[in-house]
């Protein structure tokens, strides 16, 4: 079991995490995030945030997501700057950030106005099949939000969540033409990105298709190299 203490050894970081839809970003983003005692920073999450609070960003945000375009990316940059206005510079692991190789190059400048640099983009790779192979058996508890998988990760109980009791059921973003429908938007932008990264001479590509512990081995591993 790796522990999620921070290590004395590694300091704090700013750490990109990328990779396509269902690969893991956002559980590892979160324990990386907590070991490292950084922000775990998503913009959808920021997005939904100013959207929630009915700002001049939200309400500009709103207008794209109700006709079901993505937030374009001076408006995700703009969202990134408040945020590293308040504080996060010195430290974050992002989770799906940078979307696209302008927002990189957007982010770079903001960081660089800043005085600091990214240190590592880690990119979790999977194939769409490993990840349409994931979901078409995950099941979650509808009480206590537990996930199994019916192969890999069965209940004690078919049906019945073992922490809580609850009943588990399909999840409504579990389907595979919402899937393929992600990874058709990915596949246009994520291998430029990744190779934006190279280039930089920061990325780490990191084998997702495995079990959570050795994943989270490889993240720390990578990230603390």
């Amino acid at each position: 079991m790796i522990s999620v203490q921070a290590s004395k050894g590694v300091a704090r970081r700013r750490i990109v995490l990328l990779g396509g839809p269902g690969s893991g970003k956002g559980t590892a983003a979160a324990w990386l995030a907590k070991r490292l005692e950084v922000p775990h920073l998503s913009t959808g999450d920021m997005i939904r945030a100013e959207v929630s609070a009915g700002t001049a960003l939200g309400r500009e945000a709103a207008g794209h997501l109700a006709v079901g375009r993505l937030a374009p990316d001076d408006l995700v940059l703009r969202l990134v700057a408040e945020r590293l206005r308040k504080g996060n510079r010195d430290g974050f692991v992002f989770d799906g950030f940078p979307r696209t190789v302008a927002q990189a190059e957007g982010f770079d400048r903001l960081l660089r106005e800043r005085a600091t640099l990214l240190d590592r983009a880690l990119h979790l790779e999977i194939s769409q099949t490993s990840v349409e192979a994931r979901i078409i058996g995950r099941i979650g508890c509808s009480g206590c939000g537990k996930v199994y998988h019916a192969t890999h990760l069965p209940p004690r109980e078919p049906g019945v969540c073992d922490a809580c009791g609850g009943a588990l059921e399909k999840r409504a973003d579990d389907r595979l033409d919402v899937l393929r429908a992600r990874w058709r938007i990915y596949n246009s932008g994520g291998p430029r990105l990744v190779e934006f990264y190279r280039r930089q001479g920061k990325l780490a590509e990191i084998a997702a298709d495995v079990a959570p512990e050795r994943l989270y081995a490889a993240v720390w591993e990578a990230c603390a190299a």
